[in-house]
C-alpha cells in the first residue's frame, strides 16, 4: 500500500493522501475480515502500532523521493546542465574543404554537399544527404545520433502555392506542437536563396537528445516550394554544422530544367 501511494504522489501529497488511504484500507479490512481472511491480533487494532510505523516509514520515503526531486539530494538537472554546457565548449565546427556538386535537372536546381557526405537521390523530387552512411549507422536514425547531420532537399509542387502558405503552415505545426507540451525555441526570418526571396526556421528544444532540432528553408519558385531542411541533435546542428549547412543552403542554384 506504502508503495502505490508513493509511486501516484511522488512523495509531495504523502501527508494529504497517504494517512486518510492507509486508515480506510485498514477500516476496510477490519470491517470485513472474515471475508477476506485477515484476523489480526487484538492488540494490533489497540495499539495501531503497524499503521504508524508503517505511515512513519512511508512519510521517510516520501522526503527521500520528493527531496530528489527538488534536488536537495542529488542536483540531477542541474549535473546534466553543466555537463551539456561544458560539451558545448569544447564543440568546434570544422567547416569542410572539399565539395560535390549535386545538379537536378528534372526539377531545375543545383546545390554543393561536402563530398565526404553521403546524397541518396532515389526519387527526382526527394533528395537525402547524412554525414554518415546509413550502413555505417547499422539501421539507427541519424537525426538522433551524436555528430551525425541528416538533411533533405524536397521539391513540393501540389501542397502549397506560395511561400507564404508554407510558412503559415509551419508556425501554425509549432503552435501546435507548443500547446502539446513541446517548448521549442524558434528563431525564424527571411533569407534569399538562388537569388529568390526563401523564409527559414531554427527549431530545437533545450537539452533533449531525444527530438532533433531542425532547420529547415523555403522558397518559391514556378508554382513549386522548394525545402531544404536538416535535422540533428542540438549540439550537432546549432554547434557542430551550422555553417556547413548555411553553406549547403547558399550554394543552391535554380537551372534550366529538361
Amino acid at each position: 500500500v506504502i508503495g502505490l501511494v508513493l509511486f501516484f504522489t511522488r512523495g509531495g501529497l504523502i501527508l494529504v493522501i497517504e494517512i486518510p488511504f492507509l486508515a480506510f484500507v485498514y477500516w476496510i479490512l477490519w470491517k470485513h475480515k472474515e471475508k477476506f481472511g485477515y484476523q489480526p491480533p487484538v492488540q494490533f487494532f489497540k495499539r495501531w502500532s503497524f499503521l504508524i510505523i508503517g505511515m512513519i516509514i512511508g512519510l521517510i520515503l516520501g522526503g527521500v523521493i520528493l527531496a530528489e526531486d527538488y534536488h536537495w539530494i542529488t542536483p540531477k538537472y542541474e549535473k546534466i546542465e553543466e555537463e551539456m554546457e561544458k560539451e558545448k565548449e569544447e564543440v568546434v565546427e570544422i567547416v569542410p574543404e572539399k565539395w560535390t556538386t549535386y545538379k537536378n535537372e528534372n526539377y531545375g536546381y543545383q546545390v554543393d554537399y561536402p563530398t565526404d557526405w553521403v546524397l541518396y537521390s532515389h526519387l527526382a523530387f526527394y533528395v537525402e544527404f547524412q554525414t554518415f552512411s546509413k550502413e555505417e549507422l547499422g539501421g539507427k536514425d541519424c537525426a538522433i545520433q551524436k555528430d551525425c547531420l541528416s538533411g533533405t532537399i524536397e521539391v513540393n509542387g501540389s501542397e502549397f502555392s506560395s511561400l507564404e502558405e508554407w510558412i503559415n503552415k509551419r508556425q501554425n505545426d509549432i503552435e501546435e506542437a507548443r500547446e502539446q507540451g513541446l517548448n521549442w525555441e524558434i528563431k525564424e526570418g527571411e533569407i534569399l536563396v538562388g537569388g529568390r526571396k526563401g523564409y527559414e526556421f531554427i527549431a530545437w528544444i533545450p537539452r533533449t537528445s531525444i527530438i532533433p532540432a531542425i532547420h529547415t528553408v523555403g522558397v518559391f519558385e514556378k508554382g513549386k516550394l522548394y525545402n531544404i531542411s536538416a535535422e540533428g541533435l542540438e549540439l550537432t546542428l546549432l554547434k557542430k554544422y551550422p555553417k556547413t549547412f548555411q553553406q549547403i543552403v547558399s550554394s543552391f542554384k535554380f537551372v534550366e530544367q529538361k
